[in-house]
């Protein structure tokens, strides 16, 4: 698939699986940088703790490695975590060019926040538009 859609729109199983994350979880994090997408969910919270980061029941965190062609979602609940990989497939058309054909997630990746998100936000992160973090100002 080549964008995310909503459930009920045919765009696969795991843009669905996002977004019920996303509507169950009480908060949505969203950690800058860049992460080492070979961790699994210890290693994930682990990540989370050296950014001093207070985990929290409930909440989805999400992570993106250098390559910026998969994220990786960690839902919490209960004490336990679940880690989910989610990459979108480019849809090839003919006479299509390659850079068309590539879909990347913008990532905030300047410093090591971890940035409390809106549920707009999310659904905007996960079809990949550019205008889901404002860009960092010139004086600051």
């Amino acid at each position: 698939m080549a964008k995310y859609a909503p459930p009920g729109t045919g765009a696969g199983n795991g843009a669905i699986l996002a977004h019920t994350l996303g509507v169950l979880a009480k908060d949505i994090y969203i950690v800058h940088g860049y992460t080492d997408l070979r961790y699994g969910p210890n290693g994930l919270n682990g990540e989370l703790e050296e950014r001093g980061c207070e985990q929290e029941d409930e909440c989805l965190y999400l992570f993106c490695g250098r390559r910026a062609d998969r994220i990786k979602l960690l839902y919490r609940s209960n004490g336990c975590s679940a880690c989910f990989h989610l990459r979108q497939d480019p849809v090839q058309n003919p006479g299509q060019d390659l850079e068309q054909l590539l879909f990347r997630y913008y990532w905030p990746r300047q410093g090591k926040d971890v940035e409390k998100i809106d549920f707009q936000t999310f659904l905007k992160v996960l079809k990949g538009e550019k205008d889901a973090f404002p860009l960092p100002r010139a004086d600051s």
